[in-house]
């Protein structure tokens, strides 16, 4: 990544108030896109290095519009607290033979996160076309069933710590806003080429074209929480580039932005589309639910759970009343993940104000979505959109 300028407020005492010792010098590159996401490497007074992320509002002032978006105070909530009281049910439960789930917080304020970087520890994120195989799948299952099921036994005993997950960021006007034209495009996109695919019918195409303008929204009542139902504190964003693997069997969460306390249907639904590879998507989903579900179960009787454990087939259930949920993430963002490289997509570069509307070339993604539509039918994703719509007022 590129060397930058660092902002005025990253300086030699900003850093040493991060890493507690005296800094010799430093250089700082660039990350990221929508916050001011950055790498830095110090050199230290002993001579040893270290390297750290820095994720900051861009303009963290009252006139800047992303200050007054939950998405970085969840972050900040979420490593400052939650993410330890997790990873402390984690270790008791394992006895502290399991690795982390996410890089540790260094330094935190409400508009400046300081977390470890994991790139010199040899973590890496893989190619976002590829997709991950069928062992760094079951990685993953066992992993976030772990971070579900502490999450329940945490709100269990302290259910305030829930408070400011309690709505996605779908819900929120600025999202909505924001990712309004993008949503729509996409989905009418995604709808002029169902009409060239001989297999699925124009009623199909139609109720592409309707809910195309009420994509957000839909995400938004899509992901809502049913109190009766078991519920999580899910990832929410839980794709290829936010999970870091070291060999297969080493891996950690990253950014926590969008969290929400909700099915963790969600997150199984968002994971499967965005970022199993081809093969263990078309024919692997149940074993992946297995292995998410016998993991959940022994991390919650581990943890001395007292409520409801689920069956397998409550598992099945929550991942298919998500199918909504993981269309939506599918139409919107895949062709994003799956975009050859070069491609400008407005989700990805918030510099970019048009997509490319050659956005599904030289990629695989209408072989994949052509592939996913049957499915998503087989669940009831399309008739879930059609109750939403008909008993709300998006």
């Amino acid at each position: 990544m590129p060397l930058v300028d660092p902002p005025s407020w990253l300086d030699r005492k900003f850093l040493e108030a991060v890493v507690r010792t005296r800094v010799v010098n430093y250089q700082v590159s660039t990350l990221g896109y929508f916050s001011a996401l950055l790498r830095v490497t110090l050199k230290l007074k002993n001579g040893d290095k270290q390297s750290v992320v820095i994720k900051a509002l861009t303009r963290p002032d009252e006139e800047d519009p992303v200050s007054k978006c939950s998405k970085f105070k969840r972050e900040v909530q979420m490593y400052e607290s939650i993410l330890p009281k997790l990873t402390a049910l984690v270790d008791k439960a394992c006895k502290g033979k399991l690795p982390p789930m996410a890089p540790r917080c260094l330094y935190s304020t409400s508009d400046v996160l300081v977390i470890e970087d994991l790139a010199p520890f040899g973590f890496k994120i893989f190619d976002r076309r590829e997709g991950f195989c069928m062992k760094r799948c079951m990685v993953v299952m066992r992993t976030l069933a772990r971070f579900h099921a502490a999450s329940a036994v945490l709100h269990q005993q302290e259910p305030e710590s829930m408070e400011a997950f309690q709505n996605s960021v779908f819900s929120e006007p600025l999202t909505q806003a924001r990712l309004g034209d993008y949503f729509t495009g996409m989905t009418n996109l995604l709808a002029d080429e169902v009409t060239k695919w001989a297999e699925f019918s124009d009623e199909l195409v139609k109720k592409l074209r309707i809910m195309a303008p009420r994509m957000v929204q839909l995400a938004a009542l899509a992901s809502k929480r049913d109190e009766g139902r078991f519920n999580v504190l899910t990832h929410d964003d839980l794709w290829i580039n936010n999970i870091m693997f070291r060999g297969y069997d080493d891996v950690r969460l990253i950014d926590f932005q969008v969290s929400h306390f909700t099915s963790p249907g969600n997150d199984l639904q968002f994971f499967v589309c965005t970022s199993a590879a081809d093969e263990v998507r078309k024919g692997h989903i149940t074993t992946l639910l297995q292995e998410y579900h016998s993991t959940l179960c022994e991390s919650l009787i581990a943890m001395d759970y007292d409520g409801k454990i689920l069956t397998f087939k409550e598992v099945e259930d929550e991942y298919n009343r998500s199918s909504l949920y993981g269309f939506i993430m599918a139409a919107v963002f895949l062709p994003a993940t799956l975009c050859r490289p070069g491609c400008a997509v407005p989700s990805f570069d918030s510099e970019c104000s048009q997509m490319d509307g050659n956005i599904y070339d030289g990629s695989k993604f209408r072989d994949v979505m052509r592939a996913m539509l049957p499915e998503f039918q087989a669940q009831g994703a399309f008739e879930l959109a059609e109750k939403l719509l008909s008993y709300s007022c998006v």
